[in-house]
């Protein structure tokens, strides 16, 4: 159900989805990875950014 009148997102009933950040120390760099995983069907995705703001954020989620 959404609930778009006190602006917030809450997910259909059913998903379970976890979301999380994460800072990465490579040999290249520090580097920021998000990733999101579906708790049903165990499906990953993953995304690995310069710096982590609300853009990149934004985008990750699109």
């Amino acid at each position: 159900m959404n609930d778009k009148s006190h602006g917030v997102w809450l997910p259909p009933a059913g998903l379970h989805v976890h979301m999380d950040i994460a800072e990465v120390q490579t040999a290249k760099g520090q580097f920021s990875l998000f990733v999101a995983i579906d708790r049903t069907s165990k499906f990953a995705v993953t995304q690995l950014v310069d710096k982590a703001d609300r853009r990149t954020a934004w985008e990750f989620l699109e």
